[in-house]
């Protein structure tokens, strides 16, 4: 009796990221002790820019081949009134292949509760002055995220369990041949990609 179990187990590659984007206004604008009827302004440009790529890149080739035989037996050319008996076992076969898919993870997380720590002061200018403080703030989140899986799984099995012979036997005794079972299970299971993204 031949019993053979094989189990391929693939694994590919996770990729996961954690970012933070904060972008609080450091400003700290002051407009003071200028003349009368004069234009007085003062400009603030604040930006942040997060640029995040993930790539998955795999390529999976899995080859399996069985090869069982417990035939081909033979019990020929006996004398005598004795019993000739040719038993021949199962062959039995398992294979488990699983393939598992890429993933990327990307978690991007803002400054949402960040305060404005802008300080502006416009003070003491002349009579008539025009005053203008401005703040500008800009946050720019971009991901990009890519997989890429070839899985390619060859199972090939060949069982023999028969051609037994019991020939040219002389007497009185009986003559038995008997041939085992062959059997083979095959599970092949082949996972996708995965992307996840959170941005806040």
């Amino acid at each position: 009796m031949t019993n053979l179990q094989k189990k391929v187990t693939t694994g590919i590659a996770s990729v996961a990221l954690l970012a933070s984007l904060a972008t609080p206004a450091f400003a700290d604008i002051t407009i003071q002790g200028n003349g009368s009827s004069s234009n007085n302004d003062a400009t603030m440009n604040s930006s942040s820019n997060l640029n995040v790529t993930q790539k998955n890149s795999s390529n999976v080739n899995v080859e399996v081949d069985i090869n069982q035989n417990t035939g081909g037996n033979t019990a020929n050319g006996n004398t005598g009134n004795g019993d000739v008996r040719v038993n021949t076992g199962n062959a039995n076969a398992e294979v488990d292949v699983k393939v598992g898919g890429n993933s990327n993870v990307a978690r991007i997380t803002g400054c949402n509760e960040c305060e404005d720590e802008s300080d502006i002061t416009i003070k003491g200018n002349g009579a008539k002055s025009n005053n203008d403080a401005t703040v500008n703030n800009s946050s720019n989140k971009n991901l990009n995220q890519k997989n890429s899986l070839n899985a390619d799984v060859c199972v090939a099995s060949t069982q023999k369990t028969g051609l037994n012979k019991t020939n040219n036997n002389t007497g009185n005794g009986s003559k038995v041949t008997k041939t085992g079972k062959a059997k083979i299970a095959v599970a092949v299971e082949v996972k996708g990609n995965k992307n996840k993204a959170v941005l806040k």
